[in-house]
């Protein structure tokens, strides 16, 4: 019966684990995963709420009206680094630095993400970016 219960206890700590929506952390990395390398506004709508789904849909409404949803062009590559997290309460402001290899051509942003608890659960309310000088 030992056995059993540790293993039990193991899978509980492994799902836990892997749980996307877990932390503030988490669900940023989620985020900038749907939004920034999957261009996905439908999956990166489904980790936010507030100011940063307006935006997404505001986006992706532009982006249908202009005729260039179904975009299979060459995918740039994308790498990003947490540089800081400020808990505040119920919100977490979050700051990344992301490079956008596209073609041999790197570009670096800055982005500010805010996350905030929703429920039970970790949804991205505010995100900005800005290109960084390039060095």
């Amino acid at each position: 019966m030992t056995a059993k219960r540790g293993a039990a206890l193991i899978w509980v700590l492994v799902f836990a684990g892997c749980s996307k929506g877990g932390s503030p952390v988490a669900v940023s990395r989620e985020f900038i995963d749907r939004y920034y390398i999957e261009r996905d506004h439908a999956k990166a709508l489904q980790v936010a709420e507030g100011g940063a789904a307006e935006r997404i849909r505001s986006e992706r409404k532009l982006l249908e009206e202009a005729g260039t949803g179904g975009y299979t062009g060459v995918q740039p590559r994308v790498f990003y680094n947490l540089q800081s997290e400020r808990p505040s309460g119920e919100r977490t402001e979050l700051l990344y630095y992301l490079t956008v290899d596209s073609s041999g051509v790197q570009l670096k942003k800055e982005v500010r993400i805010v996350v905030r608890k929703v429920g039970s659960e970790y949804k991205v309310s505010f995100f900005h970016d800005r290109d960084l000088p390039r060095k």
